[in-house]
């Protein structure tokens, strides 16, 4: 009876571990828009804060209008942000702008993988048309 309890126990240690080393996933928000004289109109902003004290690997992807998964040009599908760092970036900069081109308005969604609980996901969409960047919408997520 205690060797089934032991093997028992045992089995059920390494369950709860596999489970808790799968990625969590954050979804947010990306608004960007581009005129065709490659003037930004609308852009997100993006801030992963590592929340642990050693380095964290996060994957970066956003889904284009048709709802297909798709990489940012300037940044790599995967980043490693060190101990208590943050990582920024601008999802605008994904876009190679030449002109002349057509404006671009891309309204979907971005996502961020990492380990569960070790980074913090903000998100700012501005309207940058003007002087001043206006803040239209923000918020966190936890993966």
């Amino acid at each position: 009876m205690k060797k089934t309890l032991f093997l028992t126990g045992v089995a059920l240690f390494f369950v709860c571990l596999s489970f808790s080393a799968e990625a969590g996933t954050a979804k947010f928000p990306v608004e960007v828009s581009i005129e065709s004289s490659a003037r930004y109109l609308k852009d997100t902003e993006v801030f992963i804060i590592n929340l642990k004290s050693t380095p964290v690997t996060v994957g970066f992807a956003y889904y284009g209008n048709d709802g297909v998964k798709a990489t940012c040009s300037p940044i790599p599908p995967s980043i490693t942000i060190g101990g208590n760092d943050t990582w920024t970036l601008r999802v605008g900069g994904c876009f190679a702008v030449a002109i002349p081109m057509p404006p671009l308005n891309l309204v979907t969604i971005g996502e961020i993988t990492s380990p569960p609980r070790s980074v913090s996901v903000y998100w700012r969409i501005y309207d940058v048309s003007g002087e001043k960047d206006v803040l239209m919408d923000h918020g966190k997520e936890l993966p």
